[in-house]
């Protein structure tokens, strides 16, 4: 099947070999059950769906959208362990939790059991590669991840299996790290942090903060540069405007965002100038 990506129709084949195809209505009716849902935020989610071959349709992605609020994008856990044990570099994960002892140690244990008299306060994981000789690790704080409601109560499962929800966010986040190629840009949803319960105030799917390769699997992708929340222009952002803008227009552009170049657009602005292109309307810079 001959892979398209356009406004309306993005059509390619999943990792697992299934041929994925998505339109406007289809995500609004079956893969986000909101008829909110814009052509930019499907645009978005067809687009990161196809550079990582997910398949929304067998669970690896969800769109979530509450009301008129800005739409996210999460990835299946599952993706991440399964493309793991395919990768041949791969050569396993160790992970626990780490608690504050009632004398005010902090220690590292193995798996989720700690004792009653003892505090949570985050987990672990180390993933090994077979060509690195160091793992990569991860140590998250819980506070930094445990979702809670308007009082600070920590919610849902979070309130009932605190230990297995940070330590499935640490093995995610050791994973990303040991393999960017592979996961760059794909988070679970227990990586939002919902201090309100819910997701509305979770940077949105359009200007996702660690989000890298957002548009087209064509293009090469480049690790994304991240410095006091600023996450400038990926690799494939910077080709699509090269290639299809005009120059003069690409000035303009330039310009009006205050950037020296394209790799000094924030990738916020980045795609912004991808949507009105791809739209073919006329920016408010020209």
């Amino acid at each position: 099947m001959a892979e398209k990506n356009t406004m309306s129709l993005i059509e390619y084949v999943s990792f697992d070999g299934n041929k994925v195809r998505l339109d406007l209505d289809t995500v609004k009716k079956y893969l986000c059950d909101n008829s909110n849902v814009t052509e930019q935020e499907f645009f978005m989610f067809g687009s990161l769906c196809k550079s990582h071959k997910l398949d929304p349709f067998n669970r690896e992605a969800y769109l979530i959208k509450f009301g008129t609020a800005a739409a996210q994008m999460v990835v299946g856990k599952d993706v991440y362990f399964k493309r793991a044990d395919k990768n041949p570099d791969y050569d396993g994960i160790e992970s626990g939790i780490i608690i504050e002892t009632k004398d005010g140690n902090v220690r590292e244990l193995d798996g989720c059991f700690y004792q009653a008299n003892c505090k949570l306060v985050g987990g672990w994981a180390k993933v090994y590669r077979k060509s690195i000789s160091h793992p990569k690790v991860a140590k998250l704080r819980l506070d930094e991840y445990c979702k809670v409601n308007k009082d600070g109560k920590p919610m849902s499962i979070w309130a009932d299996k605190p230990a297995v929800m940070i330590e499935k966010c640490a093995k995610v986040f050791a994973l990303r790290e040991a393999f960017p190629n592979e996961f760059s840009g794909m988070y679970i949803e227990e990586e939002f942090n919902g201090k309100t319960g819910n997701m509305t105030n979770q940077t949105p799917i359009t200007v996702e903060k660690k989000a890298s390769d957002i548009i087209d699997a064509e293009y090469a992708q480049k690790d994304v540069t991240d410095s006091n929340d600023v996450v400038y222009a990926t690799d494939n952002q910077i080709k699509i405007l090269q290639d299809k803008m005009p120059e003069e227009r690409l000035k303009k552009c330039l310009n009006h965002y205050g950037a020296d170049d394209l790799a000094h657009l924030t990738m916020e602005q980045a795609s912004e100038a991808i949507t009105i292109l791809y739209k073919g309307s006329t920016p408010v810079m020209v």
